[in-house]
């Protein structure tokens, strides 16, 4: 398993639903985060469920955020 967190302004919880989804983006003000367009989390989640694996978000607004990405491997 795989653990990504941060302590930063973490994502408002009627956020999370949305989070995954193409072209979505947490902040909706266009001048926090000019540059993207909403695609990296669901293109992530997609290349992570196509080898078999699962990714999924927790998070508590002004306290973190965290990632957990399982996937199935053998060397």
């Amino acid at each position: 398993m795989i653990t990504v967190k941060d302590y930063g302004m973490g994502i408002p919880e009627d956020k999370l639903n949305n989070l995954f989804l193409n072209f979505s983006k947490i902040e909706e003000n266009a001048a926090a985060n000019k540059n993207g367009v909403g695609l990296g989390l669901s293109i992530c989640k997609d290349l992570i469920e196509q080898m078999g694996g699962s990714v999924t978000v927790q998070s508590k607004q002004n306290k973190f955020t965290k990632f957990l990405i399982k996937m199935n491997t053998t060397c």
